[in-house]
């Protein structure tokens, strides 16, 4: 379709069934999918969600090492955008 925003979407969330289900490397594989440098990017906030989901599934399938470094990428990722935020709105109230 061209809209990389959806296309993430739907990734994600096919990623998280994935999880849920056991199926831990065909979401890794259908995150993979998921341009996080090149010509056609997604957005900070949902490299955040693509990092967090890495973790879920390297967690499951037991590799706690990359699962750390891909909690920590995703943390890092939030606190840049949360710092990006005005003061007031930094808490999460609206």
């Amino acid at each position: 379709m061209g809209r990389l925003d959806l296309e993430t979407r739907c990734r994600l969330r096919l990623a998280q069934l994935q999880i849920k289900e056991g199926r831990f490397r065909n979401a890794m594989a259908t995150l993979d999918e998921i341009p996080l440098d090149g010509e056609r990017v997604i957005g900070r906030e949902m490299q955040a969600q693509v990092h967090y989901w890495r973790g879920r599934a390297l967690m499951a399938s037991g590799d706690r090492a990359g699962a750390a470094s891909e909690a920590a990428l995703a943390g890092r990722i939030t606190a840049d955008l949360r710092a990006s935020l005005p003061p007031a709105s930094r808490d999460g109230s609206p």
